[in-house]
């Protein structure tokens, strides 16, 4: 034992001499290679060993607030900087570090007292001092103080960086975008390095809906140590841009990017709430549990990791707990949709409808300038939107000012959606407005008409707005819309062109033109009409999506699809936006794009019926069938008298290997539904597949007494016949389907033909293709028919223009073609 103590107190001084002879020189090369190589704790540690030596080393108490400036301790900085001022450090570089540590922690009137531009004759750090005052009269509520001093940082020097970037912010605050992107280009010029200037260029590009600029700016100001913004300016900029990430559906970039918050500050608020999010994403209610405990217990009042936390809460059948985080959420912030919708739902699992209702009305009046947010609404509504009218009409006979507002805007989106009668009971019963307010109401009497299927109220209300309003864009636009409607299509453009003289500007008017010109088969003619209206107003969903129904139908799904991107990155809270992506998405055979843009919209307005459903069959689609059934089931309660939702809900069931569960829900879909042809389809290929192929003639003869010529009957009794290797009847069955239109039955009618040894066995396709030359299923069918036959040529030709035709580049059809080449040489 005392041999080690000696050697431990050899040791000691061993050290000891050997820091004795380090220099304050030496100290302070270490600390300012430490400092340079963001080592900040190491170069402290130098810095304190030089106060040690010599408690009133300027440049080290200088080194120390600079470099707590970068490590996000404001507080140690000015104290740091007030000293070393005091030991001389020239007030040119003690004051611009001084304002941006009292700025940090709020101290604006300090900053306005304490720094001083005069006392500088530097014309670059007076633009700093006086910046650092427009930001302190800005925080302060002053905006003319702040503008002048602005004016003056600028005047000073025109390429400060500071005063550019408090420039460009109060240009963004201000609305004025193009005026804060010349100021940040002009930032960029000077120093394209700065954290600040690609943070706020980010926050500008995302205001405008530019995400992926917005995600590249995040990304340059991240890839540079935190110089000119604060540490937790740093970390959150990584926050914002997992949140772009997101919207941009992103997924593993943004988990990505997560894991290094986490890394950063494991039991931070804001990472925690991200990971939640993106684990709730993921249907890991586990995992969004435990990162949003972490957030609650952190900040026990976060109001959004409330409200995500009542999300889940909600998806785990919690209900109760889920209601009470989500009312003090929405209590809050009583302007988050997305918040009131699970309450509703969670409201209406707990049997509270009485109180569902009252929420769904406070969304109304909360959102009563918002068509998007009503539609939302009105859709969650559903049946109960009777109690939503009865209570917004008994808050206006209390006074309530908003509540007619309100209404109106209800009425509208009940229009809109299709739900006529209600809407026509309360336009009408809606007392008369200002003359704008009676405009629009007695428009939608007009359209709720026309909805109807009143064609002749619906004009003659339009021509009564048209006399009493002639000097009104709005009255000669509806109008046009009735005829539009009508198919009279001159008399539209008449009343169209009479709305644009009266207002050059009007977006309904070009978007009107535009469904004329659609109408007319003038597609080209259609889209400049639309993309002029998205110049004058460019938030505008409802173009943008026609704009990609447009593209569709010219053939150019690639076009149609960046629209589509556009409306979702524009209307992120849209449920109609992520529905009409996931519907193109599916429809394209991308089924995992489809369940991603379904999963937005479900997120956005969870009791929305078609989201669920959407999301359902694309889920279906993408192999997990019991997810599907778990969508589907919910959809099912909430739309249950919608024969699709109960036909995919068997499809799903029969996935699942359900398919006891399957065929009771066809059976009943057949008794309410003997018209649809769905179902009994589907009983019939199950029948066939248990090999009851009698069972499975008699139902398919009796879808053919309901089908309508549809020919699925006719399908059907084919593949029985096939599977009973009676090809002759077969055939006949396959030519009665392709007669109907059925074009599936081609290529089982052709192997039919060429099994009973026809010599023109192909001569069905050819004919079909020569009639339908923009079929790309039947080509393919074609392509695959001279493929058995040993034709190669023909099957390439097909092959070739197949991927002339396809939207977007296809691998298996290159590869085809590229295997169809090699069959003869080339």
């Amino acid at each position: 034992m005392k041999r080690l103590a000696k050697w431990l107190l050899t040791a000691v001084a061993a050290v000891g001499l050997a820091a004795c002879g380090d220099s304050i020189d030496d100290y302070m090369d270490r600390g300012t290679a430490y400092q340079e190589e963001g080592r900040y704790q190491s170069a402290i540690a130098e810095y304190r060993n030089v106060l040690q030596e010599d408690s009133n080393h300027a440049e080290a108490r200088f080194r120390i607030g600079e470099v707590s400036l970068l490590l996000g301790d404001d507080a140690a900085a000015e104290d740091a900087l007030r000293r070393s001022a005091r030991a001389g450090i020239d007030a040119r570089h003690v004051q611009p570090l001084l304002a941006t540590a009292l700025l940090r922690q709020g101290k604006y009137e300090q900053v306005l007292e304490q720094i001083d531009p005069d006392s500088v004759s530097d014309a670059a750090v007076r633009a700093e001092l006086l910046a650092a005052h427009a930001e302190a009269h800005a925080q302060a509520g002053r905006l003319p103080e702040a503008r002048r001093a602005l004016d003056a940082a600028l005047d000073a020097d025109r390429n400060s960086v500071r005063a550019l970037v408090v420039a460009a912010r109060a240009a963004q605050g201000a609305g004025q975008m193009g005026e804060a992107i010349l100021y940040l280009e002009r930032a960029e010029e000077v120093a394209p390095t700065s954290p600040a200037v690609w943070l706020v260029r980010a926050e500008v590009e995302r205001q405008l809906g530019n995400w992926e600029e917005a995600i590249a700016a995040y990304r340059r100001s991240l890839e540079q140590p935190p110089s000119d913004v604060s540490r937790q300016e740093h970390f959150n900029a990584r926050g914002r841009l997992v949140e772009a990430l997101l919207t941009q559906n992103q997924m593993e970039a943004a988990r990505t990017e997560v894991q290094t918050m986490l890394r950063q500050g494991n039991r931070h608020p804001y990472a925690n709430y991200l990971a939640g999010l993106i684990a709730l994403g993921d249907d890991d209610l586990s995992q969004a549990n435990e990162h949003l405990q972490r957030v609650l217990s952190v900040s026990p009042d976060s109001v959004p990791g409330r409200a995500l936390m009542g999300a889940v809460r909600y998806r785990q059948g919690q209900y109760a707990q889920a209601i009470t985080l989500l009312q003090e959420a929405l209590s809050a912030r009583p302007d988050d949709l997305r918040t009131r919708l699970i309450l509703v739902a969670s409201l209406r699992e707990a049997g509270d409808e009485r109180q569902a209702t009252r929420v769904l009305a406070g969304g109304v009046r909360e959102h009563s300038d918002d068509p998007q947010a009503l539609t939302a609404l009105s859709q969650a509504a559903g049946d109960d939107i009777d109690g939503v009218i009865a209570d917004l009409e008994r808050r206006q006979a209390q006074g309530d000012t908003g509540a007619r507002q309100a209404r109106l805007g209800l009425a509208q989106a009940l229009v809109g959606g299709g739900a006529t009668d209600p809407a026509m009971a309360m336009l009408q019963q809606l007392e008369t407005g200002d003359a704008d307010e009676e405009l629009t109401r007695r428009q939608f009497i007009a359209l709720a008409a026309l909805r109807a299927g009143d064609t002749d109220r619906a004009l003659s209300e339009a021509r009564s707005v048209v006399s009493d309003y002639p000097d009104r864009a709005g009255a000669h636009n509806l109008l046009g819309g009735i005829y539009l409607n009508m198919g009279r299509n001159d008399d539209a453009r008449a009343s169209f062109q009479r709305a644009l003289e009266l207002d050059r500007n009007s977006v309904q008017t070009l978007f009107n033109l535009g469904l004329l010109a659609a109408d007319e088969g003038e597609l080209d003619q259609a889209v400049q009409y639309f993309e002029q209206g998205l110049e004058r107003s460019p938030g505008n969903l409802g173009v943008k999506l026609r704009l990609a129904d447009v593209h569709q139908q010219r053939g150019d799904g690639q076009a149609a699809l960046r629209w589509l991107n556009r409306a979702v990155e524009s209307h992120p809270e849209s449920p109609q936006a992520a529905v009409a992506l996931a519907r193109f998405q599916y429809a394209f055979g991308e089924p995992d794009e489809a369940v991603r843009a379904a999963e937005r919209a479900v997120r956005v307005s969870p009791g929305n019926a078609l989201a669920l459903s959407l999301l359902g069959v694309a889920k279906l689609e993408a192999g997990d069938a019991a997810g599907a059934v778990e969508r589907l089931q919910a959809a099912y309660q909430l739309a249950p008298e919608d024969p699709d939702v109960r036909f995919h809900l068997a499809r799903a069931q029969a996935s699942a290997g359900d398919e006891n569960a399957a065929m009771e829900t066809l059976q009943r879909l057949v008794e309410d539904y003997p018209e649809r042809p769905e179902a009994p389809a589907v009983i019939a290929r199950m029948q066939l597949r248990d090999g009851d192929h009698e069972a499975a003639l008699q139902t398919a003869r009796q879808l053919q007494e309901h089908d309508a010529g549809r020919g699925e009957g006719a399908v059907l009794e084919g593949h029985i016949h096939a599977d009973r290797g009676d090809s002759e009847a077969a055939a006949e069955a396959y030519q009665r389907a392709v007669d109907e239109g059925r074009r599936d039955a081609l290529g089982p009618l052709v192997a039919h033909r060429h099994e009973l040894g026809m010599e023109d066995a192909g001569a069905p396709i050819e004919a079909w293709i020569e009639n339908n030359p923009d079929d790309a299923a039947a080509r393919l069918s074609l392509a695959d028919w001279y493929g058995q036959v040993g034709d190669y040529a023909g099957m390439v030709r097909q092959y070739e223009r197949l991927v002339e035709m396809s939207a977007r580049p296809n691998a298996a059809l290159t590869n085809t073609l590229a295997w169809g080449d090699s069959q003869f040489g080339d």
